[in-house]
């Protein structure tokens, strides 16, 4: 779940950019990283620009306050991080037409974090609002999650993954944040 509340909090979803492989042609795309997702999602968007084939197939999706959906195209994917080196996965994908809105909710700066220079941000852009084209599940999450994590201050937690370092957590804002709120559906 990403929510603003108008207590001037937000809740800073994982996410990281992983690169989509296909023979000759490679995409860089922002994922979100879904400890409670069931399965794996990747916009029809990008599956097009990276010329990976659709597959018919039916998945009901069920979630929140008992929401059902039906997807009926699936594919399948390499991805590799767009950080550390070493990490290539081969993923089945449902394909939806999106994901969900931009995320974060709300730019923030981080010039006065004190963020280490050596950690390799999974998503070195994490504070701006883009588009999210890729839902890593959690049989993807809890196979890349590893055992070290960074407090600093105030700030949301940094903790170490197969694609770089992820920041999730509560933060505080200064500016009166926007109403809107994400829920993420676990399947």
């Amino acid at each position: 779940m990403n929510l603003t509340s108008d207590e001037g909090y937000q809740s800073l979803s994982a996410t990281a950019y992983v690169k989509i492989v296909n023979g000759p042609n490679v995409v860089e795309a922002k994922a979100l990283l879904d400890s409670a997702s069931q399965k794996n999602f990747m916009s029809d968007k990008l599956r097009i620009l990276a010329c990976l084939p659709i597959y018919s197939g039916s998945c009901l999706l069920q979630g929140i306050n008992n929401l059902m959906s039906r997807v009926a195209k699936e594919t399948r994917a390499q991805i590799t991080s767009c950080t550390l080196s070493g990490y290539k996965r081969n993923i089945d994908f449902l394909v939806l037409d999106k994901i969900v809105d931009k995320l974060p909710t709300t730019f923030f700066p981080i010039d006065f974090w004190d963020i280490p220079e050596n950690l390799e941000l999974a998503d070195p852009q994490f504070n701006i609002p883009s588009d999210i084209d890729i839902l890593l599940g959690s049989d993807v999450f809890w196979k890349i999650l590893q055992n070290k994590k960074l407090k600093i201050r105030n700030l949301p937690t940094f903790s170490l993954t197969s694609l770089g370092w992820i920041v999730a957590g509560q933060l505080k804002i200064s500016e009166k944040p926007s109403t809107r709120n994400h829920v993420f559906i676990a399947i």
